[in-house]
């Protein structure tokens, strides 16, 4: 009875077949690489270190999101290349992330953190960094653990017992990170991209993130000299650097001054590691305000 037991779960694992799932991004992708842990691994539509916003999609990419059972964005204000293939995707096949509710979201031009009544319909007035506060993880996590459920039924027990694991390690996370920015609140960091905004509003930091709004131009010599006397009333020691600021922006800045250059990566660089490359990057980030305070 033993090898019979044995030879049908060997047929059972034969006949399953796991749900194509593609995700847009590597912080989705590390989620989502825990909740599928046993049963199959998601495949990333980008590679991890492309830029989200210009990233265009690959015919063999746009094969895996086409085939796919579930595909897993945040949404067009974020992967702007992606809204027109996937809006012609079954809806049902879709989870776009951005439109969770009891997410923390940020408004754009000031930073101020918005509840669902006063959200607009279409986003795009929020910044869609959203995975870069922890919180938004456990909410994330649950829709997406939720929706593996609705694709793949069979296998409920085993996504709620992954989930309960991708929670557990998140609950650990936040509070060490909370320990570890406490002492940096209130304090007044550069950056150039609003990327950031949703880590700085968690942890309540000042986090100057206007320097630009076109990462592909030239600063003018009025923009460099007022965040130049910015800098030196607030005495900054340091400037973060994520990969799409050009050389030549930074130099403007930093040229003649004793700023150090921190370089700053918001997503995970890989997703092998499922939600401990997530837990990784945030560390990561709060790593790089820690050595700027």
């Amino acid at each position: 009875m033993r090898y019979l037991a044995l030879l049908l779960s060997f047929i059972s694992g034969l006949a399953y077949a796991a749900p194509k799932v593609a995700v847009s991004l590597s912080a989705i992708g590390a989620l989502t690489t825990s909740l599928m842990a046993g049963l199959g691994n998601p495949t990333l539509l980008q590679p991890a270190n492309a830029d989200p916003h210009h990233y265009q999609l690959k015919p063999s990419e746009q094969m895996v999101l086409q085939n796919a059972d579930l595909v897993i964005w945040i949404g067009p204000t974020m992967e702007h290349a992606f809204a027109k293939p996937i809006s012609q995707l079954n809806p049902e096949k879709v989870l776009t992330l951005m439109s969770l509710p009891n997410l923390k979201r940020q408004m754009l031009e000031n930073g101020t953190e918005m509840s669902e009544d006063a959200l607009d319909t279409d986003r795009s007035a929020f910044d869609p960094h959203i995975w870069l506060d922890p919180d938004n993880a456990i909410v994330m996590s649950k829709a997406i653990a939720a929706k593996l459920m609705q694709v793949d039924p069979s296998h409920k027990a085993a996504y709620q017992s992954n989930l309960d694991h991708v929670l557990q390690k998140l609950q650990l996370a936040i509070p060490k990170l909370d320990k570890k920015m406490a002492p940096l609140k209130g304090k007044k960091f550069y950056t150039f991209h609003d990327s950031l905004k949703a880590f700085d509003h968690r942890f309540g930091l000042d986090l100057d993130s206007g320097i630009t709004d076109n990462l592909e131009s030239a600063l003018s010599l009025y923009r460099v000299e007022i965040i130049k006397k910015d800098m030196e009333a607030n005495k900054a020691k340091c400037i973060f650097k994520e990969p799409t600021v050009s050389n030549a922006q930074l130099a403007a800045l930093t040229e003649g001054s004793t700023l150090k250059v921190i370089d700053i990566k918001t997503l995970p660089t890989t997703i092998d590691h499922g939600v401990q490359d997530y837990i990784d990057m945030l560390n990561d980030i709060a790593a790089a305000f820690v050595l700027c305070s």
